[in-house]
């Protein structure tokens, strides 16, 4: 992040249901499995996450989300 603007390449979610340990939760652009996404991957405005997890969170009794700026995103 330099200047106030977020390095789309730089970003990472840390991702974790019922008290297990947060894991960081790949990008998916395609959302073939759990992950997230971005809105418009052109010119992000959201991060989207994933039928899969987002289903997993509904179903949860606690979910917990932290998005890290600064290393490099973890893409599959």
């Amino acid at each position: 992040m330099a200047g106030g603007q977020v390095a789309f390449d730089d970003v990472n979610v840390l991702f974790g249901l019922d008290g297990a340990s947060q894991e960081i939760l790949p990008q998916r652009p395609g959302c073939d499995g759990p992950g997230w996404r971005y809105d418009d991957p052109a010119s992000p405005a959201a991060l989207v996450l994933c039928p899969d997890t987002c289903e997993a969170a509904r179903g949860a009794s606690i979910a917990k989300i932290q998005i890290l700026l600064g290393c490099e995103t973890v893409i599959l």
